[in-house]
């Protein structure tokens, strides 16, 4: 089964300014595998972070003009790492990481294993129990992150 994700002319608009037009994307499994990065740059403020919002964020797509055309497989599972942190204030690291499966709306780790794997992997075991995960370093923080948006086991992942 292929799965893929993509916008046809798509144009955002917030108030009276462009932020893209005509803009067609397409990331496709079957084009470009597993693993496959597809990078969008250019000068800071031109609108690289509310393109990203605007594809994965249905609230935020209330607040902005979009229009064109989704292309989206209906089980793709699309999530953004944003660029700042955004931790619950006076909850522990691992607080943060319950908290944000259960806004999620899955009643815990895919299992037990999974959850070992991320915190092993982006070295947090140290970090689990502090109070208060607000008190972290800025890189310990995007580490929480990361963790926490792969834990949803995305097909897609936005890196902003």
């Amino acid at each position: 089964m292929s799965a893929s994700v993509g916008w046809e002319k798509l144009e955002i608009r917030i108030a009276d300014r462009t932020i893209c037009s005509a803009l067609d994307i397409e990331i496709s499994d079957t084009q470009s595998g597993r693993g496959h990065f597809v990078a969008l740059a250019g000068a800071s403020g031109i609108g690289k972070t509310t393109l990203a919002r605007t594809l994965v964020d249905r609230d935020f797509q209330r607040k902005v003009v979009v229009n064109g055309t989704v292309n989206c497989s209906d089980d793709l599972k699309i999530a953004l790492l944003p660029q700042k942190p955004v931790l619950a204030e006076g909850a522990s690291v691992q607080r943060n990481l319950d908290l944000f499966l259960r806004v999620e709306q899955r009643k815990s780790w895919v299992d037990q294993s999974r959850k070992s794997s991320l915190i092993s992997t982006f070295g947090l075991e140290e970090l689990l129990e502090r109070t208060d995960a607000k008190n972290l370093s800025g890189g310990e923080a995007q580490r929480v992150m990361l963790a926490r948006t792969l834990s949803l086991e995305p097909d897609v992942l936005i890196l902003d």
